[in-house]
């Protein structure tokens, strides 16, 4: 599905180096990019990053429900943050306080020892893996089989079960919250290969997205095809 992407909530406009060598490039100069986008509640979302350098608790990528886009106090969302220690996590949000508890983007409701067993999934590596390598990070969201399954590099590496939100995706930004005004809490990334898709995209069809690396025996193969092309041509 298109997107149409327009300058950061935080007021400042985007620099003319927000584009670099085919990859977006996000900064605090640059600002967040943000788009408007209605999907159901079936849903998939895909992006590669490399070089984070994210502090702790930085926002890389946040959806905001199509239930709670509009209204500040209800900031149900889906969030990709580091932690403490630099490692990649997905949250299912919120937006509120443990003392004022709200209702997460998956529609269930934060009330005391009724929060959900699993509001995080863990993506198995840290902002410093990804320093000159891009990781392609899958989300899919399946509201017939009622999961949320997150993807690594075409690996599923957590899944939600019970998974039943009363609505789809209204908004996505990337560096920061949706809805966020600080230029100085943007995270520090390269940006390649949004895609989204108003449906849950298979695991086959998530591999896919991935294009494989040459492998040993392949770059052997062409080796030796580059020694006899070399050897016909004397």
């Amino acid at each position: 599905m298109g997107m149409d992407w327009n300058g950061p909530n935080n007021g400042t406009s985007m620099s003319a180096g927000y584009v670099q060598d085919g990859f977006m490039r996000v900064t605090e100069g640059s600002g967040a990019p943000w788009a408007d986008v209605s999907t159901g509640t079936s849903f998939t979302l895909s992006f590669d990053v490399s070089d984070v350098k994210a502090n702790a608790w930085k926002t890389l990528m946040s959806l905001a429900s199509s239930v709670s886009k509009l209204n500040q106090s209800d900031k149900r969302k889906l969030q990709v943050q580091a932690n403490d220690s630099g490692e990649l996590y997905i949250y299912n949000t919120d937006g509120k306080s443990d003392n004022d508890p709200g209702t997460f983007f998956d529609g269930s409701t934060a009330n005391g020892e009724d929060k959900p067993s699993a509001t995080a999934i863990a993506l198995g590596f840290t902002k410093d893996d990804t320093t000159g390598s891009a990781y392609t990070l899958t989300f899919v969201s399946d509201a017939t089989a009622e999961t949320f399954t997150a993807y690594v590099n075409g690996e599923a590496v957590g899944l939600w079960t019970n998974w039943t939100p009363d609505g789809g995706v209204g908004g996505i930004q990337f560096g920061q919250l949706w809805g966020g005004g600080r230029s100085d809490a943007i995270t520090d990334f390269k940006l390649d290969n949004v895609t989204m898709w108003n449906r849950a995209l298979s695991a086959t069809e998530v591999g896919s997205l991935i294009v494989p690396e040459p492998t040993t025996a392949t770059l052997s193969l062409l080796a030796l095809a580059g020694l006899a092309a070399r050897r016909r041509r004397k």
